[in-house]
């Protein structure tokens, strides 16, 4: 597995050289885990200062009810990103990050993410940049959901979506 080919292809790290990688992510004080699968890496309810990028493997996140039903909200595959925003907000996650094979996982310090390093370099302003667009992103895509589930009745909440 290499870390930098996998890294250069998430949107996180988007136009920024492969031979940069290496002094971004030690400016970053990256570190990578790994987990086994059905692992619980961040459970509704805790706090993070990290985001994560998945390596290898994959991650679902999850949304369990009051009666114990578990929804499987996504899964994030290679190269996807997640819990930027709990991070970020520093607020207590609604929803839990759980292995859905033996994953492996490059963590990043969201303060360092979003803070310029003392070197002013330009790839930290573009991962600065690529992050704000990133949340955009899943933003708008949450809207599209909320669009669809609003509807009032069965048939167009269905004609939303085919539509």
């Amino acid at each position: 597995m290499n870390v930098y080919e996998i890294v250069h292809h998430s949107h996180l790290f988007e136009q920024i050289a492969v031979q940069e990688l290496p002094h971004l992510l030690g400016c970053l004080k990256s570190r990578t885990s790994n987990f086994p699968k059905d692992y619980t890496i961040i459970d509704e309810g805790d706090f993070t200062d990290e985001m994560g990028i998945v390596l290898q493997g994959s991650v679902n996140i999850v949304r369990h009810d009051f009666w114990g039903n578990r929804t499987v909200v996504t899964n994030i595959g290679e190269g996807d990103t997640f819990a930027e925003t709990v991070a970020f907000t520093q607020t207590p996650s609604e929803v839990a990050a759980i292995t859905s094979q033996p994953t492996t996982i490059l963590f990043l310090n969201i303060n360092k993410v979003i803070t310029t390093c003392s070197m002013n370099c330009v790839y930290h302003h573009m991962l600065i940049e690529n992050l704000v667009r990133l949340l955009s992103h899943k933003n708008l895509e949450l809207m599209q959901k909320i669009n669809h589930i609003t509807k009032r009745n069965t048939r167009e909440k269905l004609r939303s979506y085919l539509c």
